[in-house]
């Protein structure tokens, strides 16, 4: 069974971004097992990262990719919030 609309938020200087990777993959890992434990299970395939920022920091900062068990979830420029489209412009 899988568990649908589980959102993490991590904020974070823009500088500080592989800190705030690093903490949302152990997030990512503390769910999971969790969700293990009551027979539930992450779907990476519809997982998204969208990282916001100014216009500035969001074009100059990296905005490295998550990786959650075997998949890479690269960020996007658009993500679903409970049946909801958010697009950065």
């Amino acid at each position: 069974m899988y568990a649908d609309d589980t959102q993490l938020y991590v904020h974070c200087k823009p500088s500080a971004t592989s800190d705030a990777v690093t903490k949302l993959k152990q997030c990512v890992d503390a769910v999971d097992k969790c969700m293990a434990a009551s027979l539930l299970k992450m779907n990476s395939d519809k997982s998204e990262i969208i990282w916001v920022g100014t216009r500035h920091t969001v074009s100059v900062h990296p905005r490295p990719p998550i990786r959650i068990g075997r998949v890479t979830i690269c960020s996007t420029d658009k993500a679903h919030l409970l049946g909801m489209l958010i697009l950065l412009t």
